[in-house]
């Protein structure tokens, strides 16, 4: 990212109309609860807060990314190159992952409770953040190994 557009970030009018809409999303919102959805949907807080950074010359899709995950880690997933591979589309992940999240009475959700109890991590580790890293060091492997194509594994969610 160019010098100019951090410093833009850090106190220019991209930073303020980021900051406005992520002043609107409440820090405890989680994906995979029923208030995040209007969060994250079109129009909503966070999709707008996305859209400025990726209207911005040299923000890309996985720094846009990066920036929101780390600004509200319980609503928004990372999604880089390994995990875009991993799940085959951005299209749509935001939405698609909140409902995985619900979807069966919230078995995924409450699988990635589990493997953050046993890995003893703390608190503010998000749930979303064990899913990113779950996907990430399984997947990573087999992404590099493949040039991209996708899951080659089982869901690592799995036992």
């Amino acid at each position: 990212m160019p010098a100019g557009r951090r410093l833009d970030l850090l106190r220019g009018e991209l930073g303020r109309a980021v900051s406005a809409e992520l002043v609107k999303i409440p820090i405890d919102v989680e994906l995979g609860e029923d208030d995040a959805h209007a969060y994250i949907a079109d129009g909503g807080a966070a999709d707008t807060a996305w859209q400025l950074l990726r209207g911005a010359t040299g923000i890309d899709w996985v720094i846009a990314g990066k920036l929101l995950a780390r600004k509200r880690p319980k609503l928004v997933p990372v999604y880089d190159r390994v995990v875009s591979c991993a799940y085959g589309s951005a299209d749509g992940f935001w939405e698609w992952l909140h409902g995985k999240l619900l979807e069966d009475g919230g078995v995924l959700a409450r699988r990635l409770d589990t493997l953050h109890q046993e890995a003893y991590l703390p608190e503010m580790v998000s749930r979303l953040r064990v899913l990113d890293v779950v996907f990430w060091m399984r997947h990573r492997p087999a992404h590099l190994a493949s040039g991209g194509s996708g899951l080659q594994q089982p869901n690592p969610l799995e036992r």
